[in-house]
């Protein structure tokens, strides 16, 4: 069957080598790996980010060596049948948790020749349990489900939005 590839890339936006901190973590929020990213000045490092550990849905956090230092990091995530031939492929920005609503854009289409779904992933990135309000709404705003979940410490869940929303729309 396919297989899903995850890797991580950290761009040191600094003229001076620093060294990240780059830790894994798995469904339930247990800690899978953590490894030291040495990145040159200006420079970038990708590496593995889940794969290593057999399909699963795993949290990435960077940490930079203090808080001043500036940079940048995505999880780019594909998917192939046979190694050249892709079914997806989607990169997210890695950013600083807030607590803050977040709202994405969702689509469930199909025509003569492809299929698209969106599939939601929702991380706590706190290191205690914690709840969050999903609301898959349709392309006019009104919200078709609303559901509660629980999640671990560094949990995480994945929502096919396509059970809720036919067409497009938002989850919140």
């Amino acid at each position: 069957g396919p297989t899903v590839q995850n890797w991580i890339e950290v761009v040191n936006l600094t003229s001076s080598k620093k060294v990240f901190t780059v830790k894994i973590y798995d469904q339930n929020g247990t800690i899978k790996s953590s490894k030291k990213l040495k990145v040159s000045g200006y420079g970038e490092v990708d590496t593995a980010g889940g794969q290593e550990f057999g399909q699963g849905v795993f949290l990435v956090e960077v940490a930079p060596p203090n808080l001043a230092t500036r940079f940048m990091a995505s999880v780019s995530r594909y998917s192939t049948s046979d190694g050249s031939n892709f079914n997806y492929a989607t990169t997210v920005d890695a950013r600083k948790a807030t607590g803050e609503k977040v709202f994405v854009p969702i689509s469930n289409e199909k025509g003569v020749c492809f299929s698209k779904t969106s599939l939601i992933d929702i991380a706590n990135t706190l290191s205690t349990s914690t709840s969050a309000i999903v609301k898959f709404r349709d392309d006019k705003g009104a919200v078709k489900k609303r559901q509660t979940i629980k999640l671990e410490a560094r949990g995480q869940v994945q929502l096919n939005a396509g059970a809720y929303i036919t067409n497009t729309g938002s989850v919140e």
